[in-house]
């Protein structure tokens, strides 16, 4: 049945399963009450959603892909979350010290090095000299059976899809050290700690 869904579509209903809500929660414990919030790469939108109802930040999410965008829209425009297309390789249009919090969930492991290194940089323009940029990535480690006693058909459908897909580029990630040397190169802080029992890695700059 999923072959009639665009993959902006599919994508957003993934967002809104248990599971990745769970993925998620690692990035929301790490950000404050009210504070303020870019989410790079937003898709449609699912964790400004949750900050916005949690935290009550004040969110702004930015994505290259339009649908993704539409369907963020439709989700969580109601809910006051600032929505902005970016082209690839283009700086973002922030000024200096904008943001308290960025994230990057679900991102960087699928760019290249100089990809990666130059959202990693934009972000850290726009970041506040005191705020934290938090990366999500999965890790591709561990068995995607997870049990899931009670789930509906999509959750495990989905999750397993999910592992697959991301599995050889998260790997790739994880084994990696591009963030920890950017970090000793430019006298960041870095550290890092593995989460959604074991799927996924949290990496944190300062």
């Amino acid at each position: 049945m999923f072959k009639y869904l665009s993959f902006s579509h599919f994508f957003s209903k993934v967002q809104e399963t248990h599971w990745y809500r769970e993925f998620l929660t690692p990035v929301l414990d790490e950000i404050s009450f009210g504070a303020s919030v870019l989410d790079i790469g937003t898709g449609s939108g699912k964790l400004l959603g949750l900050l916005r109802k949690l935290k009550e930040v004040h969110a702004t999410g930015i994505d290259t892909n339009q649908n993704m965008l539409d369907e963020a829209m439709l989700k969580v425009g109601s809910l006051g979350v600032a929505l902005q297309k970016v082209e690839p390789g283009e700086k973002f249009p922030f000024k200096k010290n904008s943001f308290e919090y960025i994230s990057l969930c679900n991102v960087l492991f699928n760019l290249s090095s100089e990809d990666a290194l130059f959202l990693i940089s934009e972000a850290l323009r726009v970041k506040t000299k005191e705020g934290k940029l938090i990366v999500l990535t999965p890790t591709g480690k561990e068995n995607s059976q997870r049990s899931k006693k009670g789930s509906r058909p999509f959750e495990t459908i989905s999750f397993v899809i999910w592992f697959q897909a991301t599995r050889k580029r998260a790997i790739q990630w994880s084994t990696s050290k591009l963030l920890i040397d950017f970090c000793k190169q430019n006298n960041l802080s870095y550290k890092s700690r593995i989460v959604f029992n074991g799927f996924a890695k949290l990496e944190i700059i300062e």
